[in-house]
């Protein structure tokens, strides 16, 4: 048995990282006969927008060159360490057309196609800026392709804000959406949507992301890290609009917290004699939290699974219109939805917040309980929708 998995791995941060790590464990796990591979394909989008990301320059006018700037070192280093942990299939030419791309992957002889996990499902980009492919209908929804099963697995639409053209778009890949056999959603957003464009109930099921099915924990380095003295508890702040996280990050220093920034969180710097370390270190940054405030949907599962920090989400209203985030839903499945502050770019109440920070519901030990549950449900789901792996091929 041959099994694809189409996913983000040529997407650079810590999450869509570990969910193509994840996904590909979770998928040698419970078909321990066949032959798993990753589909290296790399979209257009994904490269143009990587390409901007790449550009540093040093100097000026006759004396300006291109360096190497961070953005570069990890890119290669997230990429070493999938292609030393995963099986990957013969590299594609970078930007593949839709309909070519489909050629290939029939040519591989997959018996099973699996999509996701993540936003592959997404209807209009990220709140309108594609980053990580195409408008749909796009690769993910495997138009065309006709042969092996088509699986969805953790899929999402987020964000989803309820637009028009969102609407239209889903109208145009219902079609391909209902020539998958089986589809694991992952949040309620994405099971309304597939609901709406007619899918199956009988052939879709909720499971959680596989950085909660699978475990992450033996990645952190069993290394002690050098000692640093701290007066202050320390918290991370990962909030991806820069006035928001201003707000967010004065209310949480003025509680005693040290404040860093964790949209770049110390740790994940690129060690050169080991590259592939990058993510192990990164997770060690987590462990060493006291609070996490974030939007983040992958840094609320890691520092969940590696920390015992208090951890408060945060919704941007103003991006998203409907209070239906994947970060909204995952607080709700967990139990701990009160800690999910909803508040545009102004920030939050700060007598809310300076609350939140000094209270929580749960401990350590409760939270893990909780994620057992989950990832019992999801490995529940795994079963009625797949059952015995020779019953989907």
């Amino acid at each position: 048995m041959r099994i694809g998995l189409l996913t983000y791995h040529h997407v650079v941060n810590i999450g869509s990282v570990l969910q193509t790590y994840c996904s590909y464990n979770l998928l040698t796990r419970l078909y321990p006969q066949a032959q798993v591979e990753v589909i290296d394909h790399v979209p257009a989008v994904s490269e143009a927008f990587k390409a901007r990301q790449r550009r540093s320059t040093k100097g000026k006018g006759l004396f300006a060159k291109v360096v190497e700037n961070d953005f570069i070192r990890s890119e290669r280093a997230y990429d070493r360490f999938l292609r030393e942990r995963c099986a990957f299939g013969p590299s594609l030419p970078v930007g593949l057309g839709v309909y070519e791309l489909m050629g290939r992957i029939s040519d591989a002889a997959y018996d099973m196609v699996v999509v996701g996990s993540d936003t592959v499902f997404q209807l209009d980009g990220y709140f309108g800026e594609p980053i990580a492919d195409a408008l749909p209908p796009n690769a993910y929804y495997l138009p065309g392709l006709s042969g092996p099963r088509k699986v969805g697995l953790a899929v999402s639409f987020d964000p989803y804000v309820g637009g028009a053209q969102e609407r239209e778009r889903l109208g145009t890949v219902r079609q391909d959406l209902g020539s998958f056999d089986r589809i694991l959603y992952r949040d309620a957003t994405a099971e309304g949507l597939l609901s709406d464009a007619g899918y199956r109930s009988d052939h879709m099921a909720h499971v959680p992301d596989p950085t909660i099915l699978m475990d992450i924990t033996h990645l952190v380095p069993t290394t002690t890290p050098p000692s640093s003295r701290r007066e202050r508890p320390l918290a991370g702040v990962a909030v991806a609009d820069p006035g928001l996280y201003e707000r967010v990050a004065a209310i949480v220093a003025g509680q005693g917290f040290e404040v860093i920034d964790y949209m770049h969180p110390p740790g994940a710097e690129v060690d050169l004699d080991d590259p592939a370390a990058v993510v192990g270190n990164a997770l060690r940054g987590y462990q060493q939290l006291d609070l996490m405030v974030t939007d983040r949907f992958h840094g609320s599962i890691l520092t969940l699974q590696v920390s015992a920090a208090n951890l408060i989400g945060i919704e941007n209203a103003d991006r998203y219109q409907l209070p239906n985030s994947k970060l909204r839903d995952l607080f709700e499945r967990l139990g701990i939805g009160d800690h999910l502050v909803r508040c545009g770019s102004s920030g939050p109440e700060p007598a809310l917040l300076e609350r939140l920070v000094s209270t929580r519901s749960w401990n350590r030990g409760e939270m893990m309980r909780r994620m057992a549950a989950l990832r019992a449900s999801g490995f529940a789901s795994v079963a009625a929708l797949l059952g015995d792996p020779d019953s989907v091929v």
